[in-house]
């Protein structure tokens, strides 16, 4: 065999040995996530793990560590020296300006309007004093600081006295109206409107049944029951009137009738045709020209 072929046989056995170890199942170091039942036992022992902690890792306590810290212990203990860590305040021109520790900055709108703000100013200008309340923050203070005052008052009371001592009284402003009990819809005049103590919108109200679209935004259905609606309306109004034409031609003939007889009786007599006519007593009555 040549040189050529013992290279290539070689090359070939090399191939042959990687496309194994490929096709092999992998060990579990390779496999990424493995668990207690995919790898062998005690198999974490022989090898450098690698991983990242979400916490600070805790320090192993030792005997020696623990013998310094008591000695560290014992000789402050010795010294007198129970002082606490002091903590240092930044000092020099490193310091940054703050204007918070200076001015109290507000993140929130002003309770004043701007008139009262103005008005503010204006009334320090002129009595040379300079305020700037920041929307009551002094008075504010004070009310704690009374509240504050009120309640140690109230404890060092109950401590000098053997007696109960209630707390004291706080001040309330209440508005009590001189009226007599009487509603205002009794006590309006007579001659007096109720529609002027209506709310504008009890006023500008419409009605519960009236229909605010306009005919062309209707459907067919709702346009049919609007117009039987309206005729039903008409005919109620027509059949009204009637009633009433009819009540009043009835009572206006039946006081007439007797004038309505006599006029027929004149009319019969001026004719002159020989007409007869017999009365209530029996009488009998003839027109002056006799019938031929």
């Amino acid at each position: 065999m040549s040189t050529h072929e013992q290279r290539l046989a070689a090359l070939q056995s090399e191939i042959q040995a990687l496309e194994a170890g490929n096709v092999a199942p992998k060990e579990w170091t390779l496999l990424g996530e493995a668990s207690a039942r995919s790898r062998p036992h005690d198999s974490l022992l022989s090898h450098d793990l690698e991983f990242d902690r979400t916490t600070r890792t805790v320090p192993i306590v030792t005997e020696a560590v623990v013998a310094a810290l008591e000695e560290r212990i014992k000789a402050r203990i010795k010294e007198g020296r129970f002082d606490d860590v002091e903590r240092r305040r930044p000092m020099g021109d490193t310091v940054p300006f703050l204007p918070s520790r200076v001015v109290e900055l507000q993140d929130t709108k002003s309770a004043q309007s701007l008139a009262q703000i103005y008005e503010g100013a204006y009334v320090a200008a002129q009595s040379g004093t300079s305020v700037d309340d920041r929307d009551g923050r002094l008075q504010r203070e004070h009310d704690e600081m009374t509240r504050v005052w009120e309640g140690i008052c109230a404890k060092l009371d109950a401590l000098c006295n053997a007696h109960y001592v209630p707390k004291p009284p706080k001040a309330s402003i209440t508005t009590v109206s001189d009226i007599p009990a009487a509603s205002l819809e009794s006590a309006l005049p007579s001659s007096r409107s109720f529609a002027s103590i209506l709310a504008p919108e009890e006023v500008l109200a419409p009605t519960s049944s009236a229909d605010a679209r306009a005919r062309s935004e209707l459907t067919p259905a709702e346009k049919n029951a609007r117009r039987a609606k309206e005729r039903k309306a008409r005919k109620h109004v027509r059949d009204a009137l009637n009633k009433t034409l009819d009540r009043y031609a009835n009572k206006k003939r039946k006081g007439n009738v007797k004038e309505e007889k006599q006029a027929a009786l004149k009319s019969l007599v001026k004719s002159g045709k020989g007409v007869t006519v017999v009365g209530k007593g029996g009488k009998m009555q003839k027109t002056g020209k006799s019938g031929k």
